[in-house]
């Protein structure tokens, strides 16, 4: 078996996994219980705050990495245009909420200097990345255990075949994901590697 031949089978194997085994890999922003239970999500996302929580990204995490740092704090914030959500984490110079209600997940723009919460304003608009705080732990726990592999991977097939296996992946654990293209974060996370 050839590098690229390995890589893709570890990919694989990743993205079969249950979280629990996967969650070895990388340390995890959990949220409490005591918190959680004051939120408006839905039991399944808060079940997966509180279990495996969000990824932090092993490693020289920059402001393009995801990194898990669930709120502390029972109440919702108040965004500038009137949304309440809770904090999940960041990645990509965006801050991650789960929206109050719906429990959508957006990544919003992270303004600096300041870093303020923001839904709109001039560093971009909001973008959806999953229709659930559920699909978003499962998949963020995904991403972190196969970036590593893309990397090793280089644009090589491992790299290909890997990249049209996770967004399978990705539609399988949120079936919102790629219908109508209202959500497209991780493919678009692919295609701008």
């Amino acid at each position: 078996m050839d590098g690229q031949d390995a890589l893709i089978t570890e990919i694989r194997r990743r993205l079969s996994i249950g979280l629990d085994e996967l969650c070895a890999i990388a340390p995890a922003s959990r949220a409490s219980a005591a918190v959680v239970q004051h939120w408006d999500v839905d039991d399944s996302g808060r079940d997966a705050l509180i279990r495996y929580g969000i990824p932090i990204t092993p490693g020289n995490a920059s402001e393009v990495q995801l990194v898990g740092d669930i709120q502390q704090d029972p109440s919702a914030a108040i965004f500038d245009d009137g949304a309440r959500g809770y904090k999940l984490g960041s990645h990509w110079r965006r801050t991650v909420v789960s929206l109050a209600g719906s429990g959508e997940v957006i990544g919003l723009p992270s303004s600096p200097p300041s870093n303020e919460i923001r839904l709109s304003g001039q560093f971009g608009p909001p973008v959806r990345i999953n229709s659930s705080v559920a699909a978003f732990v499962d998949i963020s726990w995904r991403w972190v255990g196969l970036r590593p592999l893309f990397m090793e991977a280089d644009y090589g097939p491992a790299f290909e075949d890997g990249s049209e296996d996770f967004i399978e992946a990705v539609t399988r654990s949120d079936p919102a994901y790629g219908g109508d293209g209202s959500y497209r974060y991780w493919t678009d996370l692919m295609l701008g590697w």
